[in-house]
């Protein structure tokens, strides 16, 4: 009787040992699953509100992925953040800080950032994605770069629709004195002059221009039907503000940072035609009215395109973790091969070149 006695005790002690190491095997393997993201974002100086503003979408898109972790049985993510300040220097200590917690993927936003981190992210074999990053030639600095954010060439290419349709014929360029607005200006020459668009006059301005009068003048010639402007910073405030000024009443096209509260709060002419690239978020996607609720919750903004790209595109690398696994190898190939994911602002794809194929449109700014 003892025997059997103590046999069923030692059967039982034996099944909650068993049960203990399950669970503490199955909290381990959850831990291992656990994704590390690095974040690189200018958190402080000029570019703080982009950066800001991502951030709270992309915080959203975390909380989102690791809730339908449990229940779907996906892997869970962490995002690791670091403030490079829009700045080389800056960003190189951000990533030697995200190395060290071992992190398995990037974001990083802006074309400073990007360039600067190519050559590291390429020896180092960490996928990469560019937020906000429009430079020419972002997607191939690195076979682990690829853009989430649209081209220059599809600003241009947008813009070019926009004038066809409009049936205009002469234009002129207002744009920031710097290689970005070196690449925006040489290929629009290039796109407008092959579509029979006559660029008329182009000048340019600094990004912390006070008075741009002298060059609108210069620009505005007789017959100009459009007067394309790529820029930013407080010169490209002073830009709209005095192209109205001086009594310009046509279509003013740009890219999408004219509608950050940062740059339209600042516009005086509520009338002015401003044009702007942007995609179309659509509401019936699925997720998409929680994420916009949950961001206005959060913010007490309304979502403009800095932060559903930074919400995309971690759900993005969220999906290629899950489909190719936690090999960096895996996982490049995954990106360079995605075609058709359906997101909040439509089917996205990347092309050969790491470049993001995405719906880009021309909107009038709205006021209201």
């Amino acid at each position: 009787m003892k025997k059997g006695k103590l046999f069923i005790g030692a059967v039982v002690v034996l099944a909650f040992c068993i049960m203990f190491w399950i669970i503490y095997k199955s909290n381990k393997t959850n831990i291992v699953k656990e994704i590390k993201i690095g974040v690189i974002l200018p958190l402080s100086g000029s570019q703080s509100l982009f950066g800001q503003d991502s951030l709270a979408a992309m915080r959203i898109a975390e909380t989102e992925i690791n809730k339908n972790a449990i229940s779907e049985k996906g892997r869970p993510i962490k995002l690791i953040v670091e403030d490079g300040k829009y700045s080389s220097k800056d960003t190189i200590m951000a990533y030697n800080k995200l190395k060290s917690e071992d992190v398995l993927a990037l974001i990083v936003f802006g074309d400073v950032p990007a360039f600067t981190l190519a050559p590291y992210i390429e020896n180092d074999k960490i996928p990469c994605i560019a937020h906000v990053a429009s430079g020419q030639n972002v997607a191939n600095l690195s076979s682990w770069m690829f853009r989430g954010w649209f081209s220059t060439e599809q600003i241009v290419k947008a813009m070019l629709g926009f004038m066809i349709d409009e049936q205009g014929s002469n234009y002129s360029i207002l744009s920031i004195n710097n290689n970005a607005g070196d690449e925006f200006v040489n290929y629009m020459l290039q796109e407008a002059s092959n579509n029979g668009i006559n660029c008329l006059a182009q000048d340019t301005f600094e990004m912390d221009s006070s008075d741009v009068r002298s060059q609108i003048k210069k620009v505005l010639k007789d017959n100009i039907n459009f007067v394309a402007v790529l820029g930013f910073g407080p010169g490209y405030v002073t830009v709209m503000n005095q192209l109205s000024e001086s009594g310009y009443k046509e279509n003013i096209l740009t890219d999408v940072c004219i509608a950050h509260r940062s740059y339209k709060n600042g516009i005086k002419d509520k009338l002015a035609k401003i044009y702007y690239t942007d995609c179309k978020v659509l509401e019936s996607a699925e997720g998409c009215n929680d994420f916009l609720s949950q961001y206005h919750l959060k913010t007490g903004e309304e979502a403009d395109l800095f932060a559903i790209f930074g919400y995309v595109n971690v759900k993005i690398l969220s999906k290629a973790f899950n489909a190719a696994g936690a090999e960096s190898e895996n996982v490049k190939n995954w990106l360079s091969n995605m075609k058709d994911y359906e997101s909040i602002i439509g089917s996205l794809s990347f092309d050969k070149d790491g470049n993001m194929e995405m719906p880009l449109e021309l909107f009038k700014l709205n006021f209201k």
